[in-house]
């Protein structure tokens, strides 16, 4: 029987069984860091709320460019948790295939792994509410680094958040990837809440 769960459902249940137990282990320059699975869903949740604070809609797109890393994971499902589509960027892309996606895609908000990445952006930083470093600082305007993003979530009502998560559908969209467009623009593929959650069990 299929399941009708959402993944912020299954986030919650998973951390509500695990609490203080490792959800994520990631190696630093100090050495590795571990973050429970209370921390992890209270991260997820604050980075919802930011998200909501930078004018988020539900539906709306954010665009993610980066390495495997916590940082990532939670934008990703801090955007589900706030109704977006998050939409992964490979590091190696270009500045015009990031562009097309931002515009295709209309996308409000990027996270980038580092300043390094900035000019990637350069062409669309106008269509942007903002720009999120997951690791260091910038002095642009418009760019927020990881601590200062998620602090903006402190100004928002949690039940605005706890809202759009219980309007969630297991048929909603979840997460849209873009193909490698070799054979042309690189096309959008929506993935819903079922189509995430059947992979990760099968797994």
């Amino acid at each position: 029987m299929e399941s009708r769960d959402t993944v912020i459902e299954v986030l919650n249940a998973t951390a509500s069984a695990h609490r203080k137990r490792p959800a994520l282990r990631h190696k630093r320059a100090t050495g590795w860091e571990t973050l429970s699975w209370d921390d992890y869903r209270a991260q997820v949740l604050q980075a919802g709320r930011a998200l909501i604070s930078l004018g988020v809609e539900s539906g709306a797109c954010t665009v993610i460019l980066g390495n495997n890393r916590p940082e990532w994971l939670v934008a990703n499902l801090g955007t589900i948790a706030a109704g977006g589509l998050p939409s992964g960027i490979y590091t190696t892309s270009t500045a015009e295939q990031c562009a097309y996606i931002i515009r295709h895609s209309e996308a409000t908000v990027a996270f980038v792994e580092s300043s390094v990445h900035l000019g990637q952006l350069e062409g669309v930083r106008s269509q942007l509410a903002a720009i999120v470093l997951m690791e260091g600082s910038s002095d642009e305007d418009g760019v927020l680094d990881w601590e200062s993003f998620l602090e903006l979530g402190s100004g928002i009502d949690p039940q605005r958040l706890d809202d759009r998560i219980e309007a969630l559908k297991w048929s909603d969209p979840c997460t849209l990837i873009y193909t490698s467009g070799t054979t042309g623009e690189p096309k959008g593929v929506m993935l819903s809440h079922l189509n995430v959650l059947w992979v990760a069990r099968a797994l």
